[in-house]
């Protein structure tokens, strides 16, 4: 006979600058992980609800071999989907080319970066005395995303999930 295992989850949020960070302490029943998660969200001049999130869980390859997974979302509108799309972070004129997997979900369209170890580094580099990225898909700028306290956020994720922060956010 096969026993039962309900899944419990535990998740702590707070403000840190113009994001809202979470750590979710997820018992399977088999082993328990955390994931942690920073959003930044703005609205566009259209309306459109757009959300920069940044991703990890302690079950994953950590800095300094991977980084957290990057995605932008957008609730509505016309963008282009599939693999391979490339689009660019504009942060305070530091410009980080990427390519990115876009899909629509059930809340709207969703573009995943692809975790490459240096470009991902290189852009939360950038993001860290920021106060807004723009982010542009196939050369058109589309949405402008506050990410003032990044280097905050970021020290914060890494102290929840487990992994050393001094190569993006240095300690003060």
């Amino acid at each position: 006979m096969l026993a039962a295992h309900s899944a419990r989850a535990d998740t702590i949020s707070e403000v840190v600058g113009d994001w809202t960070a979470s750590v979710e302490d997820v018992n399977t029943g088999q082993d328990q992980r955390k994931t942690c998660t920073a959003t930044a969200s703005a609205k566009d001049p259209d309306d459109t609800a757009w959300t920069l999130k940044v991703s990890i869980s302690d079950g994953d390859v950590l800095p300094p071999e991977a980084y957290p997974a990057v995605t932008v979302s957008a609730e509505k509108g016309d963008f282009p989907e599939g693999e391979g799309i490339p689009a660019v972070f504009d942060v305070d004129g530091t410009k980080v080319e990427v390519t990115v997997l876009g899909e629509v979900t059930d809340t709207g369209h969703q573009w995943v970066m692809e975790n490459d170890t240096d470009t991902s580094q290189a852009l939360f580099a950038a993001m860290n005395d920021a106060d807004a990225v723009t982010f542009e898909l196939q050369d058109s700028p589309v949405a402008s995303l506050p990410v003032g306290g990044f280097d905050d956020v970021y020290r914060q994720l890494g102290e929840w999930c487990g992994f050393p922060t001094d190569d993006v956010a240095p300690a003060e």
